[in-house]
């Protein structure tokens, strides 16, 4: 950068403390962070004392989500040591969604959508104070190193892939830059924040746009599929915590799902079905419906693929060739399905609820009314096959069973959850997501609170809360062993066109303390 350029009037300063581009927020910028609004990442000043303090906050989840913005006058150095996979990969510009939209899908959307909910409150933010003590309680002073504008900005890029740099990485950076090893320790541990705690991290490289479903492989938890309202299906490894491929649809992804390990189905606004050859990165058009594709699940018994739509319809797949193999007319438009062994149960708008025999789609087998007031969001089917899990907008769970006799329907029940009491007035949020523990048969639900639960339908108890999320729960999935759980943390319109958190995919170890049934 020549002189002229570093006076100009983006860049006026030359050199300056870290804090300056990587230092704390201010008191004020927390709480306009805590509204909602997207604010820019930022990193907690640097000091070489401070190291051994910033180890012990590497499971504190402190992470503030938004889009970086560096100086585009400072490009990254390049270093052999570091791994050009392992660099920032820069964001693209999320796909607005109302340029692929007609004005009759718009209107179908509104139409789907539920009323607005309560107002929903600000996420308050957990920040570890073990720096604060250590700093009162000592007379000793501690001095700022000097950074200039190039190292500043190499830091940031660097560290912004979200994990620890070896001891060989930290000495070639720090050789680059010219500073210490220690100085590069303390940059890269205050900055890797994505880590909400020993058991749980952030996906890289996520998508742009809100997040409408999460799908574990058939067969692994190192595979996660994720649909998108950025017009995007992509498939991650959750091992590396990288994006392996992602593929295009016209407009936005309402639903995907795999059929076998190695290809994924997805439908949306644009009223096609696609699978994708995960192989060798080919994807057909199998059919369309007449409206917008809502749910998309594979029934393994059967070996067909379901869709559910919009224009009042369900209809089966063949995947093998893949072709249409029937299409069976639903009273209102399909809001979610799901599969239990070979029957199939549909929730519609309306509330209805229809239990189909997928060997035999001639008639449907039952006919129901959700027993919960408000719309339905939510089916989800027991791994054991007997029953369902129902949820509303109005913030309710109903446990439902198949079997029509009295003696077992004496057993259902419906409660609520993700309300919570602000200033004495009870806030109730729709429970947008729920997923199954395949071992256990316990249930996980998710909700426009940004908390998601963990429930044992048995003992009629609640096994467990994790943190609050920055957003609202999207979708949920559990692997198929149940060792890990996906959580989508991604704004859902409830109260239109504002400022929000980043749309995100976690990923958590669960323990069977958080998901086993307890002994009565």
């Amino acid at each position: 950068m020549n002189s002229t350029e570093d006076s100009g009037s983006k860049c006026p300063i030359s050199s300056f403390t870290i804090q300056s581009i990587l230092g704390t927020t201010s008191e004020g910028s927390r709480k306009e962070n805590s509204k909602g609004g997207l604010q820019r990442k930022r990193t907690r000043s640097v000091s070489s004392e401070e190291c051994s303090a910033a180890e012990d906050t590497s499971d504190c989840f402190c992470s503030e989500p938004g889009d970086r913005e560096p100086c585009n006058r400072n490009q990254p150095l390049n270093f052999s040591c570091l791994n050009s996979t392992k660099g920032i990969t820069p964001g693209q510009t999320a796909v607005d969604r109302r340029q692929h939209l007609t004005q009759a899908l718009f209107q179908d959307y509104r139409e789907d959508r539920e009323r607005p909910c309560s107002q929903i409150s600000s996420i308050s933010e957990e920040r570890p104070r073990d720096g604060e003590d250590k700093h009162n309680n000592s007379a000793k002073k501690k001095t700022r190193t000097v950074f200039s504008r190039s190292q500043v900005y190499q830091l940031e890029s660097t560290f912004d892939m979200k994990r620890y740099l070896s001891s060989s990485e930290r000495a070639c950076l720090a050789s680059s830059l010219q500073l210490t090893e220690t100085q590069v320790k303390t940059c890269n541990t205050l900055t890797k924040i994505t880590m909400t705690g020993s058991n749980e991290f952030k996906l890289n490289q996520g998508p742009e746009d809100s997040i409408s479903a999460v799908k574990f492989s058939p067969s692994t938890a190192q595979f996660l599929l994720v649909s998108s309202w950025d017009s995007t299906v992509r498939l991650f490894d959750v091992g590396g915590n990288s994006m392996r491929m992602k593929y295009q649809h016209l407009a936005p992804v309402l639903d995907c799902a795999f059929y076998d390990p190695t290809h994924a189905w997805s439908g949306g606004l644009d009223m096609q079905l696609k699978t994708h050859d995960l192989n060798t990165d080919q994807d057909t058009i199998v059919g369309t419906h007449d409206a917008a594709i809502r749910c998309v699940e594979y029934c393994p018994e059967v070996n067909v693929m379901v869709t559910g739509s919009w224009d009042r319809s369900v209809r089966l797949w063949d995947p093998r060739t893949p072709c249409n193999a029937g299409t069976f007319t639903q009273p209102e438009k399909v809001y979610t399905l799901s599969v239990a062994g070979d029957r199939l149960i549909v929730g519609t708008a309306g509330r209805r609820v229809l239990v189909w025999d997928l060997r035999n789609m001639g008639y449907v087998q039952q006919r129901r009314e959700s027993s919960l007031k408000y719309q339905t969001r939510c089916i989800r089917a027991f791994p054991n096959k007997q029953g369902y899990v129902l949820s509303s907008i109005e913030g309710r769970v109903a446990v439902e069973y198949l079997d029509p006799s009295l003696e077992v329907q004496k057993k259902k029940y419906a409660f609520k959850c993700h309300r919570l009491k602000e200033n004495g007035i009870e806030q109730v949020y729709p429970v947008n997501a729920i997923s199954f523990h395949s071992v256990h048969n316990t249930f996980a639900t998710g909700g426009s609170d940004g908390f998601v639960n963990i429930w044992d339908p048995f003992n009629k108890k609640r096994l467990c809360q994790f943190h609050r999320y920055p957003t609202s729960i999207a979708s949920l999935a559990f692997s198929n062993d149940g060792s890990t759980l996906a959580i989508a943390s991604s704004y859902m319109q409830e109260q239109g066109d504002i400022s929000h958190p980043e749309d995100a995919i976690f990923i958590r170890q669960v323990t069977d303390a958080e998901t086993k049934p307890k002994s009565t």
